[in-house]
């Protein structure tokens, strides 16, 4: 496993599992398509198996990198993006006030609203955890999973020489 793959999987691992199962969802829902088609099935029942599907992820160097690359671009698009910031929160916060007034409006909709109240009192810890993991991710995509870092480990391949590289 590279060196980059391994500082994701740490990165996963180190994470809450409540909040494991998000990255993995998004990853496994939106990857699935065009990542790959064997992440496994039921992302919510196992980040672990994400994280062991991850590990033993195999190809030649440039698949690998091709591989580290496409987990960085889904983890930066739909989760840092969307977690990392207190304006993202914010509009987090807006939509779901947004939606209990209008749950508000019929009475048979006292179990959403319910739900609502839920999620907006859990909301400022879920923004500190998330605030936390992006963090540890920004630092993480500035050092290991950085475009030199890449770059660097690309030059690293291309400069083996071929007798020790895997046939393709």
């Amino acid at each position: 496993m590279s060196e980059q793959t391994l500082a994701i999987v740490k990165w996963i691992k180190g994470t809450p599992e409540l909040h494991q199962q998000d990255i993995v969802f998004f990853i496994s829902f939106i990857g699935r398509n065009w990542l790959t088609s064997n992440i496994p099935t039921d992302p919510m029942d196992s980040p672990q198996e994400f994280i062991t599907w991850i590990e033993s992820h195999t190809g030649n160097a440039h698949q690998n990198i091709g591989f580290v690359l496409a987990l960085r671009a889904l983890i930066d698009f739909f989760i840092i993006r969307s977690r990392g910031t207190t304006e993202a929160w914010a509009e987090a916060r807006r939509r779901i006030e947004g939606m209990r007034t209008l749950a508000e409006n019929k009475k048979e909709n006292e179990r959403m609203i319910s739900e609502f109240e839920r999620m907006l009192n859990d909301l400022p810890q879920r923004e500190k955890d998330w605030l936390e993991i992006c963090g540890r991710w920004n630092t993480l995509r500035a050092k290991e999973l950085s475009d030199d870092a890449i770059d660097k480990w690309e030059r690293d391949i291309a400069s083996t020489p071929q007798s020790s590289l895997p046939k393709i």
